[in-house]
């Protein structure tokens, strides 16, 4: 999940933008991610921090958070709470086909030199 505000300020200038989003939509495609774009206006706030979720073949769920390096999180409060912030987050997200449109209209813009987001 990506939320608007990272579409709107290009790292590394709008060519390596543009094939940044152009690599999350060719994965997306595979099949490997998927993606969704939460709106700002969602208010769900993050932590600051990374959140990936990790679901192994046996169902167990492990969260791994980024803050300068990379820590696993275990027990059932902190998986508890990560579940829950992920779900609020999926829950106020686009649907998959608005999210990858979104996408590909952002590299569009990038890749041409035009402003980024208009929401």
């Amino acid at each position: 999940m990506l939320e608007t505000s990272v579409l709107d300020h290009p790292v590394g200038g709008p060519a390596v933008f543009a094939a940044q989003i152009e690599h999350l939509l060719h994965t997306a495609n595979q099949g490997l991610i998927r993606v969704r774009v939460v709106p700002m206006d969602a208010q769900v706030y993050a932590p600051a921090i990374n959140i990936a979720e990790l679901v192994l073949p046996n169902g167990l769920r492990i969260y791994a958070t980024t803050d300068g390096g990379v820590l696993y999180r275990g027990g059932m409060d902190e998986n508890t709470r990560m579940a829950e912030f992920l779900q609020r987050a999926a829950d106020a997200s686009l649907p998959e086909t608005e999210s990858r449109a979104l996408l590909e209209h952002v590299r569009d813009a990038a890749a041409t030199g035009k402003p980024l987001l208009r929401l």
